[in-house]
């Protein structure tokens, strides 16, 4: 259960990207008591930009 990716593209790119690195916990209306774990070290810098890309501007090509 978290905010939807349309919610968390209105963000900026290098808040996402902290967020992903560093985790966080109640950042979001409704969504309060949940945490997002911290990713630092388990996904590269080219896998974080692939994801914010793909929040912010949608899938353009899957395969």
């Amino acid at each position: 259960m978290a905010p939807p990716f349309s919610e968390i593209a209105k963000r900026d790119s290098e808040e996402i990207k902290n967020v992903i690195l560093n985790g966080s916990k109640g950042q979001w209306k409704g969504f309060e008591r949940m945490t997002m774990p911290a990713y630092r070290g388990k996904i590269t810098d080219s896998e974080i930009q692939t994801l914010i890309g793909w929040m912010q501007h949608g899938i353009k090509d899957s395969k």
